[in-house]
């Protein structure tokens, strides 16, 4: 349950950037795709097939996340910089 929670506030803060954040966030995802913005450069092993199937692109997220490397996300990275009421 905490998982889908964290997920869910990852939608949310990542939905509402300021336009600095919004610039700095497009930058770094200028090589990412799909529906958890998997880089292409740091994760060249992820196909562009899978990083745009719902599927298989969220078992590989999770399965990052489980392995400790949640800071792989930049909202997750940058959020108690970005937001005094951040929950992680």
């Amino acid at each position: 349950m905490e998982l889908r929670q964290n997920k869910m506030i990852c939608g949310f803060l990542q939905g509402s950037l300021s336009v600095r954040q919004s610039l700095v966030m497009r930058e770094c995802n200028a090589q990412s795709r799909g529906y958890w913005m998997i880089s292409k450069v740091f994760h060249p092993e992820v196909s562009d097939q899978c990083a745009d199937d719902l599927k298989c692109s969220t078992a590989w997220a999770l399965s990052r996340i489980l392995d400790d490397h949640i800071q792989d996300w930049t909202t997750f990275k940058f959020c108690r910089v970005w937001y005094d009421d951040c929950p992680f």
